[in-house]
């Protein structure tokens, strides 16, 4: 791979995890806080959103991992 593909992808899914793992926690909070309609926004389907949003974060996150180790310029050791 190309020196400056693996530096994207470094850089573009650690943003991505990052605003996933925000997103997140906003949705957390709003399921702790109880602030949803159930008319409007179902407590069900904004667990299963939570679910989700975590579930690609975490993929995201290994992305990101294993781009920075493959990554030649930055030379990422696992020690």
């Amino acid at each position: 791979m190309p020196m400056t593909l693996t530096w994207d992808i470094v850089r573009a899914s650690g943003l991505a995890a990052y605003v996933m793992v925000t997103g997140a926690v906003i949705l957390g909070q709003l399921l702790s806080l109880r602030v949803q309609s159930p008319t409007h926004w179902p407590r069900l389907f904004n667990y299963t959103l939570h679910q989700h949003v975590l579930l690609w974060a975490g993929i995201l996150t290994l992305v990101h991992g294993m781009s920075a180790w493959l990554d030649p310029f930055m030379r990422f050791r696992w020690y």
